[in-house]
């Protein structure tokens, strides 16, 4: 698909970029990172920063969303 026959509104995702950021984030932390689900709410990318640089958790406020988005990761992993 090309990027005009994207209807819009949309979301589009440079998994490339998420994937730098990723590395960038945990080159500069002194200690492994513990990235909140309430930054993107999206279990693929929680799952990427566990995977990726070896995140140590990732914390959320609701038990809702920790649900949703264990259940998702697992689905996304799988």
């Amino acid at each position: 698909m090309t990027l005009p026959a994207v209807d819009t509104p949309a979301v589009l995702i440079d998994i490339d970029r998420v994937d730098a950021n990723i590395d960038h984030a945990q080159a500069h932390a002194e200690l492994k990172l513990r990235p909140h689900i309430k930054t993107h709410k999206l279990p693929m990318l929680a799952a990427r920063q566990v995977v990726a640089c070896g995140a140590v958790g990732i914390p959320c406020q609701k038990l809702r969303r920790r649900i949703c988005g264990r259940a998702g990761a697992v689905a996304g992993a799988g």
